[in-house]
């Protein structure tokens, strides 16, 4: 069970940042140590074969996971990706992509999630890539951008 205003915390940093805002995912769900991202397909999201792009099922995997670690810091504290493995299992293809993070083990300054990507036509849901992610806690919130 998350602590009293860590979603908040959580669902209000998702909706700061900007590259998943640009690509139109929204965050459909959050607990403690887990996160789930979606985001509807569309040719802004597409390579030239009609599916997701394997670049974008890295980058909401990636803010999947990043969110589901961030459900065990937050508010005091936040998470950086160090390193994440990805392997893309199948052409992703569907109306929507759905990834569901999942922290496997938090510890003080190192945390490790992995995420499962999946493809959503209607109610099925098609695995189309899976992600192992390392991330490290930091005491320091980030700067702003001087545009903000």
């Amino acid at each position: 069970m998350m602590q009293a205003g860590v979603e908040d915390a959580v669902r209000r940093s998702f909706q700061s940042q900007g590259a998943m805002l640009a690509l139109g995912a929204s965050m459909s769900a959050v607990d403690d140590g887990f996160c789930e991202l979606e985001l509807a397909f569309s040719e802004a999201v597409a390579q030239q074969h009609g599916y997701f792009h394997g670049g974008i099922i890295a980058a909401v995997g990636d803010s999947a996971g990043g969110y589901a670690a961030n459900s065990k810091l937050m508010p005091e504290r936040e998470c950086l990706t160090a390193e994440y493995k990805i392997n893309l299992l199948r052409p992703a293809r569907g109306e929507a992509l759905v990834a569901r993070g999942r922290v496997i083990r938090a510890g003080r300054s190192l945390l490790v999630a992995t995420v499962e990507l999946c493809a959503r036509e209607g109610a099925s849901l098609a695995q189309c890539a899976l992600m192992q992610m390392t991330l490290f806690a930091s005491d320091a919130r980030a700067p702003q951008h001087p545009s903000a």
